[in-house]
């Protein structure tokens, strides 16, 4: 005779780590998928917080660094690694800024823009002294490590907007990124 292999009478229930654990792992799958939406990789497609809005030009900003390289002349990054990028931007008008920044890369020469997307933002003391206060001084900063393999090989000027108290501001930092 064969037996169940679960007794009878009520199944035990799954621990709450048991689910905690699977619903993180489903979590992490759901984020992996979705890198490229969330910003992680550049990408031809305006993210949905700037997607068919104007844009206007007047913002302040600086990108001062990539992959800790602090340069004046355009820094190389690869198709191939993700490189890290940082710096600033703000409404100077209204001294405003949003939780996201996104950075547009436009190929030197024309053509369609790149774009992607960070929502790592933080305080820059030195800004207060720089620009005055004002309640964008608080995520003026901006972090964003993003992949290339979608952008071609090229130079492109890097441009940062934001969502001010007027709308969306653009701020061109008189950078480059040289893609190969």
């Amino acid at each position: 005779m064969m037996r169940d292999p679960v007794p009878p009478g009520p199944r035990p229930r799954r621990s709450h780590v048991a689910r905690s654990v699977r619903a993180a792992g489903f979590a992490a799958l759901v984020l992996a998928a979705c890198a490229e939406y969330l910003g992680t990789s550049f990408s031809e497609i305006a993210p949905q917080e700037i997607s068919g809005r104007p844009v206007q030009a007047g913002g302040r900003c600086g990108l001062e660094a990539v992959n800790g390289v602090a340069s004046g002349g355009p820094w190389h990054v690869s198709r191939a690694r993700p490189a890290n990028l940082r710096g600033w931007a703000i409404d100077p008008v209204s001294m405003t800024n949003s939780d996201w920044l996104v950075v547009e890369l436009n190929p030197v020469g024309g053509g369609r823009p790149f774009y992607a997307i960070t929502w790592a933002r933080g305080v820059r003391d030195d800004l207060v002294y720089a620009i005055g206060p004002g309640p964008g001084i608080a995520k003026a900063a901006f972090e964003l490590t993003g992949t290339f393999q979608r952008v071609p090989a090229g130079s492109f000027d890097v441009t940062l907007i934001v969502q001010a108290s007027a709308g969306l501001v653009a701020c061109r930092t008189q950078r480059q990124l040289v893609v190969a």
